[in-house]
């Protein structure tokens, strides 16, 4: 805050009575005893000698004035006696009709300018000190609204600080409950790991076995496999000279699980003629898909039927080829009649 400015101090000492000879020129209302009857003196004096500092008093200035310009009883007033009391003398009339014959009883020009010198400080005083007092009253409203704006302020900090610290314990909540969840998943995960790993050494395991198995099993079909064909090399000759000699043979078809059966020496006038059917043999039921030279419908249908029902194939084999050659002869012997019959 701003220094108030220290009033101006005015100190003015005042002669005793001793030591002020009295001017014998003067009128009578100049005189010390004039002044005093009046209580003009101590009021000058009090006036001249009043220090002139702010922690003098209003009140006290203001009391020594009124006791200045109370009035006082002159000496040179007549004296106020009970009515019967002994008359004043002539003396005492003559001195009180020879002051009021002299003015400069009444003069009050040094009153009059003390009081107005007095008025014109304190004016000054009080307006120096309502000016201070206004602006530390600005000074203290400019404050007063800083720190209420600082203490707006403060509080939305404040809000803002709660917000954000609920908003902190939620997010921290949360992730405790992730961070749960994440653990108890990952002792899930770990006890799945641990029955996988010890499954997958399982199976390596039964792998190294079932490796093993198959090496012992391939080299079981390549030995199976070269005695095999160690037997078809010993086999063709005689499979060969079978077929020329009974007229048959058996191969598979490009179809899966079907069997041709061919058969020759079946006519006796071209003994390289073919006959031959094929059979299925992809299920329990047998059929057949084709058969050349075509035979009768009964006739295959029964042997079909027959070999379903008693399994004998090899039975329908022989049946088979008897139908052939009989179809087969009977082809024959049309086409020789035919001959016959167109040479004549």
């Amino acid at each position: 805050m701003r220094a108030k400015p220290a009033a101006p101090t005015r100190t003015h000492s005042v002669q005793s009575d001793a030591a002020q000879p009295r001017d014998s020129s003067a009128p009578l209302g100049h005189s010390k005893g004039a002044r005093d009857a009046f209580g003009i003196n101590t009021f000058w004096v009090r006036m001249q000698s009043a220090t002139w500092t702010p922690s003098s008093t209003i009140s006290t200035l203001l009391n020594d004035a009124k006791m200045a310009a109370a009035p006082r009883p002159s000496v040179l007033a007549t004296p106020r006696r009970p009515f019967g009391s002994v008359a004043p003398s002539n003396a005492e009339m003559r001195k009180v009709y020879a002051d009021l014959d002299n003015n400069a009883v009444f003069d009050f020009a040094s009153i009059v300018s003390a009081v107005k010198t007095f008025s014109t400080r304190f004016r000054a005083y009080t307006e120096n000190a309502i000016s201070n007092i206004n602006d530390d009253k600005a000074e203290f409203d400019a404050n007063r609204m800083e720190h209420r704006n600082q203490l707006r302020t403060l509080e939305r900090e404040i809000e803002d600080a709660k917000t954000s610290q609920g908003e902190l314990w939620d997010t921290i909540a949360r992730e405790r409950d992730q961070d749960a969840d994440l653990r108890s998943r990952q002792q899930t995960l770990q006890s799945q790991k641990a029955s996988v790993t010890q499954r997958c050494n399982e199976l390596h395991a039964e792998i190294a076995e079932l490796k093993q198995n198959l090496e012992k099993k391939k080299l079981a079909k390549e030995s199976q496999r070269e005695k095999l064909k160690e037997q078809s090399d010993k086999n063709a000759p005689e499979l060969r000279l079978l077929e020329s000699k009974t007229g048959c043979s058996v191969v598979p078809t490009k179809v899966g699980d079907q069997l041709k059966f061919t058969f020759n020496l079946m006519n006796a006038d071209d003994w390289s003629q073919q006959c031959h059917f094929t059979i299925d043999v992809s299920s329990t039921k047998y059929k057949l898909t084709s058969v050349q030279p075509r035979l009768d419908s009964t006739l295959q249908e029964s042997l079909l039927h027959e070999l379903n029902s008693t399994r004998k194939f090899y039975t329908f084999v022989k049946k088979m080829r008897a139908a052939l050659r009989a179809q087969v002869e009977k082809q024959r012997l049309e086409a020789r009649d035919k001959a016959r019959g167109g040479g004549r």
